[in-house]
C-alpha cells in the first residue's frame, strides 16, 4: 500500500513537472530563422548601441535605454505574409502586451512589452509593411517611463521613409 502511494504521489509530481506550459518567445524565432533566405538579422551589445545614438535628436532615447542590455534586429522580405504570421505564433498576447500600434499609410508599427515582477524585460518594435517586416527586440530593466519615453522618441514619419528608401534602392 505504501508502494502504491509512494508511486502516485511521483507521478502527480512528474506529470505537474512534464506538464508545465513552456511559452515561446521572440528568442526562439530569432533562433530558428535568423538564417532563413530574405532574412538580415543581427545584434548590437551595449557597447555599440551608444555610439549610433550620438546626435542630439537621440537624447530622449538615449535616456530611455540606459539599462539595455543588448539589440537585436531582424529584417525579413516577406511578400506573401508567411514570416510574419509565424512570429505571431511566437508572441502569444499572454506575454507580449501591446503598448501602442501606429498606423502611417500601409505601415503598422506596433510596439509591444514583455514583463515580469521586477518591471520589462523585452521591448519589441515591430514594423509591418506591405512586403517587409522588421522587428527591433530591446532587452534589459525597464520601467514603464522608460517604455513611453522610448515610444515617444521614435520619429514614425523617419522610420517610414527609411523602410520605403530601402524598397526603392531594391528596385534600382
Amino acid at each position: 500500500m505504501r508502494n502504491w502511494i509512494n508511486i502516485t504521489i511521483i507521478s502527480l509530481l512528474l506529470t505537474g513537472c512534464l506538464g508545465a506550459k513552456y511559452t515561446k518567445g521572440y528568442h526562439d524565432f530569432y533562433k530558428k530563422y535568423k538564417g532563413s533566405q530574405e532574412v538580415v538579422s543581427f545584434k548590437l551589445p551595449k557597447t555599440l548601441i551608444w555610439f549610433f545614438l550620438l546626435d542630439e535628436e537621440s537624447k530622449e532615447a538615449r535616456k530611455a535605454l540606459k539599462n539595455v542590455d543588448h539589440i537585436n534586429f531582424f529584417i525579413a522580405d516577406d511578400s506573401t505574409k508567411t514570416l510574419l504570421k509565424i512570429l505571431y505564433n511566437y508572441l502569444p498576447e499572454s506575454e507580449y502586451k501591446d503598448a501602442m500600434i501606429i498606423k502611417d499609410g500601409n505601415d503598422i508599427i506596433t510596439f509591444k512589452a514583455r514583463e515580469n515582477d521586477k518591471g520589462i524585460t523585452e521591448m519589441l518594435m515591430l514594423i509591418e509593411s506591405e512586403d517587409s517586416f522588421v522587428v527591433m527586440n530591446i532587452e534589459g530593466k525597464f520601467t514603464y517611463d522608460d517604455m513611453k519615453t522610448f515610444t515617444q522618441s521614435v520619429d514614425v514619419k523617419k522610420v517610414s521613409s527609411a523602410e520605403s528608401s530601402q524598397g526603392k534602392e531594391d528596385d534600382e
